[in-house]
């Protein structure tokens, strides 16, 4: 061991929890505009309703978990808050077997 405590790793590996990052946010645009047009391409051209059906629902739940996740930074209780909380691992320390 390097010698620091359980809470001095803890606290080594906090960050700041930015509710989505804007990085995030440009690509899943990107991907629903190209969702949108592949979506109605399909609907006007082989009058199948299906594909944008489908791609509707999974903006919504995408979306409602944005939302979610958005709302909840404000009470700290964001996903990636609590996936930052834990500690990354540290393989040298593993036992063989």
């Amino acid at each position: 061991m390097n010698g620091l405590s359980n809470a001095a790793l803890r606290e080594q590996n906090k960050q700041s929890c930015n509710p989505i990052p804007s990085a995030a946010i440009y690509i899943l645009a990107t991907l629903f505009v190209v969702g949108v047009s592949v979506s109605v391409f399909i609907l006007v051209v082989v009058h199948n309703a299906f594909f944008f059906l489908a791609f509707l629902l999974l903006s919504a739940l995408v979306g409602s978990f944005v939302a979610w996740n958005g709302i909840s930074w404000g009470h700290k209780t964001a996903v990636f808050c609590f996936f930052n909380s834990f500690p990354d691992s540290d393989l040298r320390a593993a036992r063989e077997g």
